[in-house]
């Protein structure tokens, strides 16, 4: 849990700049750089979505956002839109074991289920 919480922190902290052109090399280090910055923006494209479409009351913009946030941390490298089902299993099975009580962890479900839907309506997966 320790482990988690740091990365999630060295993940915030990590300055990243717009231009991404310099990181298309080979270094492993610039994949995971614009790994992160593409999940960055579709977090960020989600949160107007959440704003603007669905009209969604702050605390809930927060709560939802940091749902989906800590859900790309957890699948690391991965490509959000490359994820397979059996994925979402094992990490239902990681926050079940961190003491959240079931209403925390059906919104946790329910914020995943959102942003792929959304995914879906921006047609950058195929099913939803």
């Amino acid at each position: 849990m320790i482990l988690f919480a740091f990365s999630l922190f060295i993940c915030t902290c990590l300055y990243i700049p717009d231009n991404l052109s310099v990181f298309k090399s080979d270094n492993s280090f610039s994949k995971i750089v614009y790994n992160y910055q593409m999940k960055r923006e579709f977090l960020e494209d989600f949160k107007i979505h959440l704003k603007s479409e669905k009209n969604f009351s702050l605390h809930t913009i927060r709560a939802y956002c940091a749902d989906v946030y800590t859900f790309l941390l957890w699948i690391g490298e991965l490509n959000p839109l490359e994820i397979e089902p059996e994925k979402f299993s094992e990490y239902i099975h990681f926050i079940s074991q961190i003491n959240y009580t079931k209403t925390t962890i059906a919104r946790k479900i329910a914020s995943i289920r959102a942003f792929y839907k959304f995914l879906y309506q921006e047609e950058l997966i195929e099913y939803n």
